[in-house]
């Protein structure tokens, strides 16, 4: 495993991909949640039982579920779970 620098609990937030698009903001304020940021809590680090997903599945890139992010608020008001996260894709805050 690399080293990464990051510990579960770490508050952090997203920086790339679908959570920082327009299109999270405008649902995040169609929900009413106002100044919606991606930030939430790290709850899960790389494993050796990391869950691969070949580009063939995806349809663009092989995917490796390696970080978890729970949002503090979810613009999508259910699930704040976000998953297959890589380095880069988040930092500490």
């Amino acid at each position: 495993m690399e080293n990464h620098n990051f510990c579960i609990n770490d508050r952090v937030e997203i920086i790339k991909g679908w959570f920082c698009s327009d299109e999270a903001f405008s649902k995040a304020a169609k929900n009413g949640i106002i100044n919606w940021k991606p930030i939430g809590i790290l709850v899960k680090l790389p494993s050796e039982d990391d869950e691969f997903l070949p580009k063939e599945d995806t349809g663009h890139e092989d995917l490796i579920d390696n970080f978890h992010i729970k949002l503090d608020k979810s613009p999508h008001l259910t699930n704040p779970l976000v998953t297959f996260l890589e380095l880069g894709d988040f930092k500490k805050i």
